[in-house]
Formats: C-alpha cells, sequence, structure tokens
C-alpha cells in the first residue's frame, strides 16, 4: 500500500533532478529543520523544473500524525508559474501531496486529502 501511494505522491510532483527553490515568504522560518527539508527534498527529487517552485504560507498542525501545510506554484505547461494552490506534507511518513502533476498542471486527486489535512473544501 505504501509503494502504491509513494507512486501517486510521485505522479503528483513529477521526477527530475535539481533544486527547489525555499519559501517566497518566511513561513518556513518557524517550522523544525528537518521538516522542511523533508518537503524541500521530496520537491527536489521529483519536479522537472525544481528552481520554478515556490512555497508560502507554511503552517505545522501538531499530530500525530504531524502535517505541514502550505500553498504552492509550479512552473506550469508552458514555463509560467501557476497560480499558488494548497498542499499537504506528512513528514514522519516522508510524503508530499501536490496539487500539480509531472507537467505542473492541476490535478484533483489530492483535493480532499489536502483538505481533510489543512482545511479547506
Amino acid at each position: 500500500m505504501r509503494r502504491i501511494l509513494t507512486a501517486l505522491v510521485c505522479l503528483g510532483l513529477g521526477a527530475a533532478g535539481g533544486r527547489a527553490q525555499t519559501v517566497a515568504d518566511r513561513s518556513g522560518e518557524g517550522l523544525p529543520r528537518d521538516e522542511l527539508a523533508m518537503v524541500l527534498r521530496n520537491l527536489n527529487g521529483e519536479s522537472h523544473a525544481p528552481s520554478a517552485i515556490r512555497l508560502r504560507n507554511l503552517r505545522r498542525a501538531a499530530g500525530p500524525p504531524v502535517i505541514l501545510c502550505g500553498e504552492i506554484s509550479v512552473g506550469g505547461p508552458l514555463g509560467v508559474p501557476t497560480e499558488f494552490r494548497p498542499f499537504s506534507a506528512v513528514p514522519e511518513q516522508q510524503i508530499v501531496f501536490s496539487p500539480f502533476d509531472v507537467s505542473g498542471n492541476p490535478i484533483t486527486i489530492f483535493d480532499r486529502i489536502i483538505a481533510a489535512h489543512c482545511g479547506g473544501g
């Protein structure tokens, strides 16, 4: 089951190398470094355009499990940045749920999980 979930997460985030930009605002400063590093590591390793990734409005919900919530923008199909959309992560499980596919197109497969983790509809 975990392997299937990991494959779906990879599908949602993409696959390639490089470095994700860190955080567009200062919201990452209050997060534990290892948790933020896990999110960035997953995004770096699973995106075609890591340098186009921008995060903002990060917050942490104490667990168990601990959930990280925030907004993400990626490089869209034509290289134009996407709008910011909610994402979530579960650091202890090394999982990030992104609202974008490999090419930067919006996907809805994780919308309910992100909403359950972080609120919203």
